[in-house]
């Protein structure tokens, strides 16, 4: 039996048991969704885990410090779970059965191994491989998040619910449970492993609650794919920029269709009536911009028109100009103008109001 001051890690286990397995459950029934079909099966494997440790947690914290590691050795084989769903949200379609297995066979070779021969020098392995691991996927993680923040600027006119800048927070959370984590796997602690699992709780449920916010990119990355082959190619002719730009002119600027809201570089090349691989090599070498940067210019300019011209509140001037929120056309515009929205209106108006005063009546 447990003794008395172990009853609370029952508790939290159980918590995490039925965290993991409603919210595994609620994502696997996200097929069309392969980012929470991942999840969802992560979370599973991570509620078996617990519901391992329930059924063994008197052994686990008995004097029994082999049996003790064998448990350790096998919560340690989530550990490249994590490493699969980030890596996915920066790098989507990453994710096949080989590098499950590939990332896995480490954790399971060295606890194997333990297993088998009974010597702690493996588990010592197993342990500083497992804080390796996780250090070495944080700072690819944090290059990946770069890379996807400028696949977002060369195809996204927006980054609302697709950008991964929370990912930082479930970064840093993940970097302090892998230490914790580290050190209950040398001083099994009851304390130390409560800690773990209500910190693992409260990591996945942040996961859980971006993740349904994030909107997939996966239909803008295959056309991609398709057209990487060009990337290398130079311009057919010196007539194609040229065409380009009037071709822009015509048939986006002046019907303006840059105030869509949701507008990504695939509706402007259709739009216009060419591909991927030239339009974003005009974008990149002859305007000197991104997809992004440039389509947030075209509606700066139309909402700096209807802040001169019209009534219209600034909230709505930021809508109509298709910023899916304020605070985004807010930070562009100062950023542009070198002040806020409704500074730029107040100077005009004042301005307007001198020439209307000097005028002889």
């Amino acid at each position: 039996m447990v003794d008395n001051g172990h009853y609370y890690y029952y508790f939290i286990v159980g918590m995490a048991v039925a965290f993991f397995g409603i919210m595994g459950v609620m994502n696997l029934w996200q097929p069309e969704n392969r980012l929470r079909k991942i999840l969802g099966g992560i979370l599973v494997f991570w509620m078996v885990q617990h519901i391992v440790s329930v059924c063994f947690i008197s052994d686990f914290y008995s004097n029994n410090r082999y049996f003790s590691r064998i448990i350790n050795a096998f919560d340690m084989t989530a550990t490249p779970t994590c490493c699969f769903l980030l890596v996915e949200l920066c790098k989507p379609g990453w994710l096949t059965w080989r590098k499950v297995v590939y990332n896995e066979l480490p954790f399971v070779i060295l606890g194997l191994a333990f297993i088998m021969l009974d010597n702690v020098l493996w588990y010592y392995a197993l342990v500083g491989f497992f804080v390796a691991y996780s250090i070495t996927v944080t700072f690819f993680i944090v290059h990946f998040i770069t890379e996807y923040n400028k696949f977002l600027k060369a195809h996204f006119s927006y980054d609302e619910n697709i950008n991964l800048r929370w990912l930082y927070a479930v970064l840093a959370t993940f970097i302090v449970l892998m230490l914790v984590y580290a050190a209950c796997s040398l001083y099994d602690t009851a304390v130390g492993d409560s800690v773990y699992i209500a910190g693992s709780i409260i990591g996945w449920a942040m996961i859980c609650y971006f993740i349904q916010r994030q909107e997939s990119v996966l239909l803008e990355l295959d056309p991609v794919k398709e057209e990487g082959n060009d990337d290398k190619e130079v311009w057919p002719d010196c007539e194609v920029p040229r065409n380009l730009a009037k071709l822009i002119q015509e048939r986006f600027i002046e019907p303006q269709l840059f105030l869509n809201p949701q507008l990504k570089l695939g509706d402007m090349v259709q739009a216009i009536g060419t591909n991927r691989t030239y339009m974003s090599r005009y974008l990149n070498d002859i305007l000197k911009t991104n997809f992004y940067d440039y389509i947030n210019g075209l509606r700066l300019k139309y909402a700096q028109k209807l802040i001169e011209q019209s009534q219209y509140s600034i909230k709505a001037i930021a809508a109509i100009a298709g910023f899916n929120s304020y605070s985004t056309f807010r930070r562009s515009f100062i950023a542009t103008y070198k002040q806020s929205p409704q500074e730029y209106r107040n100077n005009i108006q004042q301005i307007n109001y001198e020439r209307t005063a000097k005028k002889p009546i």
